[in-house]
């Protein structure tokens, strides 16, 4: 089977989160998910309503539309996030990290 992605939902959520988020909608078993954009952080409850029904831990991960070519993994991973508090804690290191003037200057 050949999955086909074009480069605006690549730009939108970055590959790693475009990519699983296509292999669950075609029925490859993946974990369960949520998928969130950055303008959905700074939604609380939706974040909230979001991790409420998902079995705990879980894994934070942040992704970065230049992942698809050599950013993998550049934005830190958090895992073992069982409560609210943490996960608004990694969703906040992610940012900060995201925002950096490190992860910029390696983009540009």
């Amino acid at each position: 089977m050949q999955i086909e992605l074009t480069s605006i939902p690549i730009m939108q959520g970055g590959s790693k989160l475009e990519v699983t988020k296509k292999l669950a909608e075609i029925g490859f078993p993946v974990p369960e998910s949520q998928y969130l954009y950055y303008p959905d952080l700074e939604r609380r409850y939706l974040v909230l309503q979001a991790f409420k029904h998902l079995r705990k831990p879980v894994i934070v991960r942040g992704s970065h539309p230049n992942d698809w070519a050599g950013y993998i993994d550049v934005l830190p991973t958090k895992r073992n996030v069982n409560t609210e508090e943490e996960l608004v804690e990694a969703i906040k290191i992610i940012k900060q990290h995201a925002a950096s003037d490190t992860l910029r200057i390696h983009s540009e």
